[in-house]
């Protein structure tokens, strides 16, 4: 399976390549009037205007500073920028590396499991679902 590796804050995280349409660099954030403590401004992307999120509603993690990237995700419905640290590189791992995480319920289908690379612990996650927290916890604001 092929995956971006990306942190947020001092932990790893990837995502099935497939699911990510692009990662920006350094994105420009406008302020968003009236949003909720999650969509924390748009982004421009191509002339499009895009909700930018914060990686704490969905994965309970927050960016240290300024965000470094931001990814993409749109699937079949309204797209998302979640922005994270750095986008570190695509990689190809087994599918039988691939741990259920101790102690997850993950009852909102965010998390998909960990796997090791080199010597650290990464965090599958499943970035069409970290849309749907967003836009659901927006959607109750």
């Amino acid at each position: 399976m092929r995956v971006l590796l990306y942190s947020i804050g001092d932990e790893l995280f990837a995502s099935p390549l497939a699911t990510i349409e692009e990662s920006i660099d350094c994105p420009f954030i406008r302020p968003m009037p009236g949003a909720d403590d999650h969509a924390v401004g748009v982004v421009d992307v191509r002339g499009r205007r895009i909700a930018a999120y914060s990686p704490m509603m969905s994965l309970n993690v927050a960016i240290r500073g300024e965000p470094g990237a931001a990814l993409i995700v749109e699937g079949e419905h309204t797209p998302i920028a979640l922005l994270i640290s750095d986008v570190d590189d695509a990689i190809e791992i087994d599918a039988t590396n691939i741990r259920i995480a101790p102690g997850s319920d993950n009852q909102d289908g965010v998390l998909l499991g960990v796997f090791q690379y080199q010597g650290r612990l990464v965090s599958l996650v499943d970035p069409l679902a970290i849309r749907d927290v967003c836009l659901a916890a927006g959607a109750k604001h």
